[in-house]
């Protein structure tokens, strides 16, 4: 049984790291039936994708980490993204 009281020891970077959110995805019930894009350990991108979906708050928590993380250098780039989504939007 795990302990909730202490955070999850998972790995966080590189493949390892994807695969593991993919699969905490799929173990908190969100399983793609098609298994669409499936990673080696079982779990799939759509697995991850179906709980983006249903938790905003994962999206924002995702989102706040690069506004504060992202480096100076990148504002163009950000830039660039932000207005093709509110052109995308419209």
């Amino acid at each position: 049984m795990l302990d909730f009281s202490k955070p999850l020891e998972l790995p966080t970077e590189g493949t390892r790291g994807f695969h593991a959110l993919c699969g905490l995805a799929r173990h908190l019930g969100y399983k793609d039936p098609m298994y669409s894009m499936q990673n080696s350990d079982g779990s799939t991108i759509s697995d991850l994708m179906l709980f983006l979906q249903d938790n905003p708050g994962a999206i924002q928590a995702v989102f706040e980490w690069v506004n504060k993380n992202h480096p100076q250098d990148d504002d163009e780039a950000l830039g660039g993204f932000m207005v093709a989504y509110d052109e995308q939007e419209e």
